[in-house]
């Protein structure tokens, strides 16, 4: 990374701590549980490793992508891919929830079972 690049990146990564965090201590939660549910468990480390990851790849995106696109080939070029990159890591977002709600809900009796 440049030196212009690296604030940015920081600025951007920062701004994400508190999901970081949060990711953080899903997964240490889950390696604790494990041996009780492991099944759980491991979609949940899935899941907050997906969410833990995310916000350092956005800031690179952001800090090194999105600079050079609109150097290379404008501003219209880099906003449709910045909007692409937006959506499929909309996907992968909406993936990790998902697992986090099988996680919530795995192996779940039913009422008088």
């Amino acid at each position: 990374m440049s030196e212009a690049v690296f604030p940015q990146f920081l600025g951007f990564l920062l701004s994400s701590i508190p999901t970081i965090l949060a990711c953080a201590a899903g997964i240490v939660l889950a390696a604790v549980t494990w041996k009780r549910h492991p099944r759980v468990s491991r979609l949940l480390v899935i899941a907050f490793a997906v969410l833990f990851v995310l916000p350092g790849l956005a800031a690179l995106e952001s800090a090194l992508l999105v600079p050079a696109l609109v150097r290379n080939s404008g501003a219209r070029s880099a906003g449709v891919l910045f909007g692409i990159l937006g959506f499929g890591r909309s996907l992968v977002v909406g993936g990790a929830y998902a697992l986090l709600a099988w996680a919530a809900l795995a192996g779940r009796r039913t009422p008088g079972s």
